[in-house]
């Protein structure tokens, strides 16, 4: 990767609890990193970017496009213009989709990672609008802090059986990570 000593400080420092918005993903940036490496030349779908804490990991990946949504980009603005330039160096398909994500049209997706509005029927139809679109894994952050996020995991898990959870982090704000059999 071009520009990879660049990309790995700014993954590094999303590792360090050194922001608000970072003391809930932190701890979590080599598991995603992990995951989202699987798919060198894959598309990673990202669902409420704020910050793009998370984003790194993708980046760190290689995937060939990432897709990054969220209803605003205000809060990512000063990250984005680099972010956007070690996209395009790294021939990674970058598209940026400020929108609901009940209103995203995504197609070929390796792995989507769920990290926007944490309400109950919110995330179920996330679930349920794009699982058939996800080869391989949903992430879905935040299974602790908003029990509504695991509930509506559940649910989807009752009524989805091609799907499983493959890993599961309680260690707060908790992390899940569902596989299509």
């Amino acid at each position: 990767m071009k520009n990879l000593k660049l990309i790995n400080e700014h993954f590094n420092q999303c590792k360090v609890y050194t922001t608000p918005e970072s003391r809930y993903i932190h701890h979590l940036m080599d598991t995603l990193y992990d995951y989202g490496k699987k798919f060198k030349g894959g598309h990673i779908v990202e669902i409420g970017v704020e910050t793009m804490i998370s984003s790194w990991a993708w980046l760190k990946s290689n995937p060939s496009k990432i897709t990054l949504c969220d209803i605003s980009f205000k809060k990512a603005q000063y990250k984005l213009v680099e972010y956007k330039q070690l996209c395009y160096d790294n021939n990674i398909e970058l598209v940026l989709e400020e929108k609901s994500s009940h209103n995203l049209n995504i197609t070929d997706v390796d792995l989507l990672f769920i990290d926007g509005l944490h309400e109950y029927n919110h995330v179920l139809k996330e679930l349920n609008l794009f699982e058939s679109k996800v080869k391989q894994y949903i992430i879905l952050h935040d299974t602790v802090k908003f029990p509504e996020v695991n509930s509506a995991k559940n649910i989807f898990l009752s009524t989805n059986k091609n799907w499983i959870i493959d890993l599961h982090i309680d260690e707060f704000p908790g992390l899940t990570i569902l596989k299509k059999m």
